[in-house]
């Protein structure tokens, strides 16, 4: 415990500095200021361009194109183990488990990238 004290207390001016210069350097942000939109409840209507439902598309479906590639690759090696490499009938078990969930992982986020706009819609969407 001594040592995590020793470590904050060192990076305590720094902390301190980053927050002087960031408090000087950032503009002001006032309910007149040029510098902010409109927050209305067009920034998240699909219909209209708005940056936040096109980078909330973009977020979706980064995350879900990483996934079902990531889930693909391991139910292909999985499947390639299962096929070349001799386990024995006690391991076989676990494997076939691990393939099944990977499938059905890779299920869901080949459905998430196929629905990343119906799912920004919702998110943006107030009631």
């Amino acid at each position: 415990m001594k040592k995590f004290g020793k470590k904050v207390a060192k990076l305590l001016p720094v902390l301190a500095l980053c927050m002087v210069l960031m408090g000087g350097f950032a503009p002001e942000a006032s309910a007149e200021s040029s510098y902010l939109p409109k927050i209305t409840n067009d920034m998240f209507n699909p219909g209209t361009d708005n940056p936040i439902y096109n980078k909330g598309v973009v977020v979706v479906k980064t995350v879900a194109g990483l996934g079902a590639l990531g889930f693909t690759l391991a139910v292909l090696i999985i499947t390639l183990v299962l096929i070349f490499v001799s386990i024995s009938p006690q391991k076989r078990g676990p494997v076939w488990w691990a393939l099944i969930s990977c499938s059905g992982a890779a299920f869901v986020f080949f459905s998430a990238f196929t629905l990343a706009e119906s799912i920004v819609k919702l998110a943006t969407t107030s009631t």
